[in-house]
């Protein structure tokens, strides 16, 4: 059995707890910022401990050693993890979360390195404090250079912003949709009509000048004209077609294909 595992009396190793450390501090220096912190740091402190025999495992054979780590330091990692992901929500929260994590997670080390022992066949008795203590030297070893190093601290990536939506052609030309009686097509132009009767040709495609308009009280009444509901006056049918007349005295066709809301909407009428 290991003397650190074993005993609560100071290892004849004991010293190599600050060259333990060292070595993982040295080896976290080079662990890129971000997620992935955690795992690089732990998957260091096992090859270095692994190697080095650190904390009195060097009485162990290697491959017993290297599953006793791994098993240790990877199950600690992992709660690690869980713990950042339930308690940092922005970069204020992380020295709390490390400050408070180092405490609350190493209550149960000794629990977890007798299960570690069982694992690899080392069944024994435990010191509790020398774990704990050891704890300490691994917690800091890993969390100062991972976490401490001015402007590298884990930032959670916010969501880009939507990107501004250009102003459409009634925007640009500073006109109300208030005022729209009725709104036509012509080639790469819109030609309005407004309540007061008078007319304005704006430049801009059609379909932006109806997204303007989505919401407005109103009607597609052919795959060219939109109509306001408050300016409809009637309608007058010539043959087989509709109109709709408009209260400035002009008569929009309707397109079989909008009749049918048209008539849902009570606008086939007699002018009047």
């Amino acid at each position: 059995m290991p003397p650190m595992l074993a005993t609560t009396r100071p290892s004849p190793s004991g010293r190599d707890k600050p060259n333990f450390a060292k070595r993982v501090r040295a080896f976290a220096k080079r662990v890129p910022p971000g997620g992935s912190r955690i795992w690089l740091g732990s998957i260091a402190a096992i090859v270095v401990a692994t190697i080095a025999g650190a904390f009195g495992t060097g009485a162990l054979p290697f491959g017993t050693r290297l599953a006793f780590w791994t098993l240790l330091l990877g199950w600690n990692a992992a709660k690690w993890q869980a713990w950042i992901a339930a308690t940092v929500s922005g970069h204020q929260d992380w020295p709390a979360a490390i400050g408070w994590g180092a405490i609350f997670l190493n209550l149960l080390l000794p629990i977890e390195v007798r299960a570690a022992l069982w694992a690899v066949g080392q069944a024994g008795p435990v010191s509790h404090l020398s774990i704990w203590l050891s704890a300490v030297a691994i917690s800091g070893a890993l969390a100062l250079p991972i976490f401490a190093a001015p402007g590298r601290w884990p930032r959670r990536r916010l969501r880009a912003a939507a990107p501004t939506r250009p102003a459409g052609p009634l925007a640009r030309a500073g006109v109300d949709p208030a005022e729209i009686v009725a709104m036509e097509a012509e080639d790469h132009y819109c030609r309005i009509h407004r309540a007061g009767g008078g007319q304005l040709l704006i430049h801009g495609r059609f379909r932006d000048g109806l997204a303007e308009l989505d919401g407005a009280p109103g009607a597609r009444i052919h795959r060219s004209a939109w109509v306001a509901e408050r300016g409809v006056v009637g309608a007058r049918r010539e043959g087989r077609q509709w109109r709709l007349v408009l209260v400035d005295g002009r008569a929009l066709r309707i397109s079989p294909r909008h009749l049918a809301d048209v008539r849902s909407r009570g606008w086939l009428r007699p002018p009047g």
